[in-house]
């Protein structure tokens, strides 16, 4: 994807990977990964609501029911709550980092657990670029390495 104005201003290459559950279990934040790195230069707390997962559907023609259609994400593709958009973690990610008086250039990312509705993930940068979303069990739902310029 790209956004133009005045040349290209966002350039955005994705590459997805989608895996079969191995049971139809529940999907739970507990998948996360634990962290083993010193503690973040900055951190701020993320908790998206209905309405901000709404509104970041419609932005962004996201019509995928499991953004906001509780029985269909629950019963029918057995996550715990609503989904949260990844682009959103994201999103919330470089805004926080560039909250720290740097202009983000370019970030690669990996999701590694849901991040739920209402629920509060904790956003912490690191002096390395090392960007992360923890759950508040300090489990790491997202991570990635951004670079400033």
């Amino acid at each position: 994807h790209e956004v133009h104005q005045q040349g290209v201003s966002v350039e955005e290459e994705q590459v997805l990977v989608y895996r079969e559950r191995e049971s139809p279990r529940a999907v739970e934040a507990e998948e996360g990964a634990p962290w083993k790195s010193p503690d973040p230069a900055w951190s701020r707390p993320f908790t998206p609501t209905r309405v901000t997962l709404f509104q970041f559907s419609a932005l962004t023609y996201n019509a995928h029911r499991i953004h906001y259609d509780y029985p269909y994400a629950t019963e029918r593709e057995g996550y715990a709550d609503l989904l949260v958009h990844a682009p959103l973690t994201v999103l919330a990610l470089l805004n926080a980092a560039a909250g720290q008086g740097s202009t983000p250039t370019s970030f690669r990312y990996r999701a590694l657990a849901p991040l739920f509705v209402d629920q509060t993930a904790l956003l912490e940068g690191f002096d390395d670029g090392t960007l992360r979303a923890a759950s508040n069990e300090g489990l790491t739902l997202m991570e990635g390495t951004v670079t400033t310029a």
